[in-house]
């Protein structure tokens, strides 16, 4: 009786060894906590290598490179004359300032006197004139600014005063600023007495069309 409980005790005891070598104290088989132990080492390993790689990445460049910034027309003028006296003008005809000092963007043509808009947008201009007389019994010499040959400012001045004008206006593309003088035969003081100037503020740029819609 005694021999039987005996060797019933050792089996047991045998027993629970092999299951204890079998699933371990958690209750998971050697083989899987090895598999476990492996998936987390090589888990570890390709967040480690994925991370080295998105550094150099040359997808991640290239995405980097998308980011595009518009660029804006440069427009900037100042225009005079190289002669003191310019005179005997006809009605309504266009002062040519015939010397740029600086001309960015080759907005403002010397030849025909006009500055014609590159781009849509908001330009500034500023226009001096001192104005001369033929006709001594005219008080005031005159001038407009066109757009389009449409008027839009008008000066008076006192002969040999300078007067100034400044002005905002929004231009389409092709549109064209310039000095007309006033009266047949006045005429006006160069030599840096007179300018022309302007440049584009800002440009206007069309929203991007919506694909789909």
């Amino acid at each position: 009786m005694e021999k039987d409980f005996l060797k019933r005790e050792t089996d047991l005891l045998q027993e629970i060894n092999q299951l204890k070598d079998k699933y371990g104290d958690d209750g998971i088989t050697l083989e899987e906590d090895q598999e476990n132990e492996d998936a987390q080492n090589g888990y570890t390993e390709f967040i480690q290598h994925s991370e080295k790689e998105d550094t150099r990445s040359p997808l991640k460049e290239r995405r980097s490179s998308i980011v595009r910034e518009a660029v804006e027309t440069e427009v900037a003028f100042y225009a005079t004359h190289t002669q003191h006296d310019i005179r005997h003008l006809g009605q309504g005809q266009i002062i040519a300032f015939d010397q740029t000092v600086t001309n960015i963007g080759n907005a403002y043509n010397t030849h025909h006197g006009a500055v014609v808009a590159p781009v849509d947008g908001t330009y500034v201009f500023h226009v001096t004139l001192m104005g001369t007389l033929h006709n001594a019994s005219n008080h005031y010499y005159t001038a407009d600014i066109d757009v389009d040959d449409v008027g839009y400012s008008k000066f008076y001045i006192v002969p040999y005063e300078q007067s100034s004008h400044m002005f905002v206006i929004e231009l389409k593309s092709g549109s064209a600023v310039s000095v007309k003088n006033g009266r047949v035969d006045d005429g006006i003081i160069g030599k840096h007495y007179s300018a022309f100037s302007g440049f584009l503020l800002y440009q206007h740029f069309q929203p991007p069309a919506v694909v789909g819609k």
